[in-house]
């Protein structure tokens, strides 16, 4: 009831208006074009507009500057990745501006889902279990975001159901099938939230110093082969949104670089 309480708040379009709202009108715009069959889909902002306001804009005065929307050759594109308006968008169509928070709002269902079956799974009480979830329920940023057109449930949910595919396994034995799972649904979290890259960093190193040094238990013990899968997993789920974002933006890191990488001084990105 609280998660649907917190939707009506967002009745009217999107409830954050900026990086949200940007993200909603490609959305919109790819909506559009799934209706219409036209393919292959453009993902760059179109705004329509009369000839003469798309000369002004020509001249310097577009409506959005960075770092929301950079110009790349004559296409505009939004600073954040493509997925989220992408998979969004088949739902803008059946449902309008509410179906803009299907994804948030399923996703944030499946991290609690997840959290309660760890907690069955590593014994907790039934009164730990509860308080748990109520405190990740009711403390945690995530129950608000499930109710904005943002994309964080939905990568903490990939994330979340990854990362504990492979440190909270159902069975003392873990298949290489569930280790491939893992990887891959870790490594999709990237194609929405970039950030994930280190928590991808961080697992792999675990994974190989679970390899090499069992004793440490630093995570579940893999064979040198579960190890390579697991690592080959994420690199190449990772891999494949690298060279998307190389074709569409001609850079793997997407617009996210320009803004990160070459418009900030290295002391600047270590900081």
């Amino acid at each position: 009831m609280f998660t649907l309480w917190i939707q009506t708040y967002s009745q009217n379009g999107v409830l954050f208006s900026g990086d949200g709202g940007l993200k909603a009108l490609v959305a919109q715009q790819l909506a559009q074009q799934i209706q219409t069959g036209s393919f292959p889909l453009d993902i760059s902002l179109n705004l329509p507009a009369p000839d003469w306001v798309l000369e002004v804009w020509s001249n310097g005065l577009y409506p959005f500057l960075p770092p929301f929307v950079y110009e790349v050759g004559s296409q505009h594109f939004i600073t954040f990745p493509f997925t989220y308006p992408l998979v969004t968008a088949p739902f803008y169509a059946l449902f309008g501006d509410r179906g803009l928070y299907v994804i948030p709002l399923v996703a944030r269902w499946l991290t609690w889902l997840r959290f309660w079956q760890i907690g069955k799974r590593a014994h907790w009480s039934t009164l730990s279990l509860c308080i748990g979830l109520v405190c990740l329920i009711f403390a945690s940023p995530l129950s608000l975001y499930g109710g904005m057109y943002w994309e964080h449930t939905l990568a903490v949910a990939l994330a979340f159901w990854g990362v504990t595919t492979f440190l909270f396994p159902q069975a003392p034995f873990l298949s290489r099938g569930r280790v491939l799972r893992s990887g891959i649904l870790i490594g999709l979290a990237v194609w929405f939230r970039p950030e994930f890259l280190c928590l991808v960093a961080a697992l792999g190193l675990m994974a190989v110093m679970g390899w090499l040094f069992p004793k440490w238990k630093l995570a579940p013990p893999l064979t040198l082969a579960k190890t390579c899968i697991l690592i080959g997993s994420m690199a190449c789920t990772i891999g494949v949104f690298f060279a998307l974002n190389y074709a569409i933006y001609g850079h793997p890191l997407g617009i996210h670089a320009i803004q990160i990488v070459e418009e900030s001084s290295p002391a600047a990105q270590i900081a």
